[in-house]
């Protein structure tokens, strides 16, 4: 019988975990350990924590060491939205949310919907010594438009999620897994983001800015900006037709004019319409003419 530990966080550990569910019996599940994301505000701890309780799973926290006396005894570790070392002699794959070997590493979802990427997706490969550059066991992918919040895209990413979980467990259960090596001409690489990541660089296009200010939303804090030395985040813009302005890179981040009462800022190309600005407890920001956001 199989025996599957799980390591999972975030929307997209739940997804894979419920998808697992549907091919597989809990006693096939040996452990679930689970850990919070202090960086998004649902980091969905406690829904996968209920659905172990609810199944009947054995459940612990990433503090607690207990479960290390059961992995000696699983088949296989899946690692889902976890971003922590696991140390296991055995077979260990990760769900990585990107098309492998592209952007490689951290958050690539983020930098994806940024870099205005059509075509979105999902991997799961073997653990390696060096991060996300183990063979391919299943990938999957979809078509996106823009503009798309971050949220749409997590929807999309984690039913790839569940549906690769289920696949997975087909082939671990038939002993069919068909490895592919990454084809290292075409990686690239996410890097991590920190707090100064989440600021929005005016001499963008208004278009890119757009998309940024939707790939860092809710689950996440926000894109942010600043007004002197106070912090804000925007949550809802619209790229709109440019104006010419002379000496343009002197100007980037003024408000220029109102449209439907919503101020509009001065981007490296385009102009962006604020629609929705809020300070650090989430109250409502109103602004005059003479505002430079940096």
């Amino acid at each position: 019988m199989l025996r599957i530990g799980l390591f999972l966080r975030t929307q997209k550990g739940f997804f894979a975990l419920r998808g697992l569910l549907t091919q597989c019996s809990t006693n096939e599940i040996a452990f679930v350990v689970a850990a919070r994301d202090h960086g998004m505000k649902k980091d969905f701890y406690k829904e996968i924590k209920a659905l172990c309780r609810k199944t009947g799973v054995p459940f612990f926290d990433a503090g607690q060491k207990k479960y290390q006396r059961l992995m000696q005894s699983t088949t296989c570790i899946l690692a889902a939205g976890w971003n922590r070392m696991i140390e296991h002699p055995g077979m260990l794959m990760v769900f990585h949310d990107s098309l492998l070997p592209r952007y490689r590493g951290f958050i690539p979802l983020v930098n994806m919907l940024i870099n205005g990427e059509k075509r979105i997706g999902a991997t799961v490969i073997l653990a390696s010594e060096e991060y996300d550059r183990g063979d391919i066991v299943i990938q999957k992918s979809v078509r996106i438009s823009y503009p798309i919040k971050i949220q749409q895209a997590l929807e999309k990413i984690c039913h790839l999620y569940a549906e690769m979980a289920a696949q997975l467990y087909e082939k671990l259960k038939n002993k069919k897994l068909a490895l592919r090596k990454q084809n290292e001409k075409l990686a690239s690489y996410s890097p991590w983001l920190d707090e100064c990541d989440y600021l929005i660089d005016w001499s963008w296009s208004a278009e890119k800015i757009k998309r940024f200010i939707d790939a860092t939303g809710f689950p996440y804090f926000g894109a942010a900006t600043f007004v002197k030395d106070r912090r804000y985040r925007i949550l809802q813009a619209e790229a709109i037709s440019d104006i010419k302005v002379p000496d343009r890179e002197r100007h980037l981040g003024k408000v220029i004019f109102f449209r439907q009462q919503k101020p509009v800022v001065i981007c490296g190309k385009g102009l962006l319409k604020i629609d929705q600005i809020v300070d650090q407890d989430g109250i409502t920001v109103p602004l005059g003419i003479r505002t430079r956001f940096r």
